[in-house]
């Protein structure tokens, strides 16, 4: 979805008469804590990685991370913010999708399906599940 910010965006007039543009979204519904969570988890990332490196990676790269967060979580690993992490890497992942980003650089040499029961049967990673 695109949203429409430009100086010929459509607007909206509130019950007071003041006018805005209609951007079609709602952003005032995203959860502030989960929102500030994923912040950190960029922070970090930054500071680690350099600004913006998560630009580089491939959606499917963004992918395993956020599914190897996932399950790190639902085995009861608790030594990470998994679910922040998690939560972060799928928003990258669907950025890049939105961005048009090819989905993966490479073959995985196996379905999704395949490897997601791989990996949720306890497979470090994708190169250990193909």
């Amino acid at each position: 979805m695109a949203v429409d910010l430009s100086p010929d965006a459509p607007t909206q007039v509130n019950a007071a008469g003041a006018k805005q543009s209609d951007t079609g979204t709602r952003c005032d519904l995203l959860p502030a804590r989960a929102c500030l969570a994923v912040a950190g988890v960029l922070d970090v990332g930054a500071k680690k990685y350099g600004v913006d490196n998560w630009r580089g990676l491939t959606v499917a790269d963004h992918v395993n991370h956020a599914m190897t967060h996932y399950f790190a979580w639902l085995a009861g690993d608790r030594s990470d913010d998994h679910l922040s992490h998690a939560a972060c890497r799928a928003l990258m992942a669907l950025d890049a999708s939105l961005a048009g980003v090819t989905p993966a650089a490479r073959n995985f040499g196996t379905s999704w399906s395949d490897l997601v029961a791989r990996l949720a049967a306890g497979v470090n990673n994708v190169e250990e599940a193909r």
